[in-house]
């Protein structure tokens, strides 16, 4: 809510959360009942319903926040690559637990250093305890505020010819179109 994104109930998953030393656990219900699967059989169809999903990235969001306070209206985190993606079963509820590994730090811009980019290892398993889903090294790449009001202002476009010079990982200036922002092929 702080960055301006309000989710209707649908998304309000998480109905416990703890932080603590890099790690988060929150306890999800994914607000899908009977009558919703019955009038939509390609709920059906997930291995992690996205609902679900979202509420782990919440809890990502959450544990960042508390690792690492700072003013949200700077920027945030966005997912940008994983390591491992492994299914075992489908679930609605469940648990998510989080560890949080930070690299390189570099300033947000109001002075505070934070990670440039963060890795998270997730576990997800049922309310038995079984192991349904794990994410490891997955990536996230803090983006400021201003990039992010350049891309979603409403006038870039996909055949948008503008241009601008970034800074990769490495130092190395680029120049790279309104089609490129945000993306990078790696191999």
């Amino acid at each position: 809510a702080d960055q301006g994104l309000n989710y209707g109930p649908a998304f309000q998953g998480i109905q416990q959360l703890w932080c603590h030393d890099g790690q988060a656990l929150s306890q999800i219900c994914c607000p899908v009942n009977a009558d919703y699967r019955e009038a939509d059989p390609e709920v059906n169809r997930h291995h992690l319903h996205p609902v679900f999903l979202d509420a782990c990235f919440q809890t990502i969001g959450a544990l960042v926040q508390a690792e690492y306070p700072s003013d949200p209206t700077l920027g945030t985190y966005l997912p940008v690559g994983l390591d491992r993606l492994q299914f075992s079963h489908a679930l609605d509820n469940g648990w998510c637990g989080i560890t949080l590994h930070g690299t390189e730090e570099s300033s947000n811009g109001d002075g505070q250093a934070i990670p440039a980019l963060l890795k998270a290892d997730l576990v997800i398993w049922d309310d038995q305890g079984a192991i349904a889903t794990t994410i490891q090294g997955m990536t996230l790449q803090f983006v400021h505020q201003s990039s992010l009001a350049k891309l979603f202002d409403g006038t870039a476009k996909a055949d948008d010819n503008r241009s601008s010079t970034v800074t990769d990982r490495s130092g190395k200036k680029q120049t790279t179109s309104a089609q490129d922002w945000l993306y990078e092929l790696v191999w």
